[in-house]
């Protein structure tokens, strides 16, 4: 499954930041039954949205490195 969050008034780095904090509590979660841990994969893509084509710019973004990731 994919989803998107948008994030508003925040940073490159406060955006890394909290990828990896959400990262790292999947990683914690357990499933009964389930041996291996939760893991994801996420790409995410920042920037300046004044217009409904900076919104496009950067969703692609994210998406092209969400494609890489999961490679």
């Amino acid at each position: 499954d994919e989803f998107l969050i948008l994030l508003t008034d925040c940073t490159v780095e406060e955006c890394d930041a909290r990828v990896a904090r959400w990262k790292a509590a999947l990683g914690e979660l357990r499933v009964p039954g389930v041996d291996s841990p939760i893991l994801c994969s996420s790409g995410h893509g920042w920037g300046w949205m004044h217009n409904r084509d900076d919104y496009a710019a950067i969703i692609k973004i994210a998406d092209d490195r969400l494609y890489e990731a999961k490679r």
